[in-house]
């Protein structure tokens, strides 16, 4: 791939004001490439954020809906519809995303 002249001068000025790491007899190229690779796996920690937050947003739903009084709703159960009802669809959303990233 050629670089363009705008990119040239980029990495120049980069390289220029990039500050130099000293000399490190314990540190070398080899030792860098004997590293362990990296085992971290972030989508499974994103899914499983996830999945909490859907359990946690069921009980929610399930101790508002046993505590409702179907014959006398108050503005209290209204506000708590209103943000169950919003937090929800955030959650959901987001999870949506996560696990089809081509959606959005």
């Amino acid at each position: 791939m050629k670089k363009t002249n705008d990119e040239q001068r980029l990495a120049s000025l980069l390289k220029s004001g990039a500050r130099q790491v000293p000399e490190n007899k314990w540190f070398t190229r080899r030792v860098l490439n004997k590293l362990p690779a990296q085992n971290v796996n972030f989508a499974t920690i994103g899914n499983l954020c996830y999945a909490i937050a859907l359990i946690a947003a069921l009980v929610c739903w399930i101790l508002f809906l046993r505590d409702l009084d179907v014959h006398v709703i108050t503005v209290r159960d209204i506000l708590h519809f209103a943000v169950l009802f919003v937090l929800s669809l955030t959650g959901l959303l987001a999870g949506i995303k996560q696990f089809d990233k081509e959606w959005f």
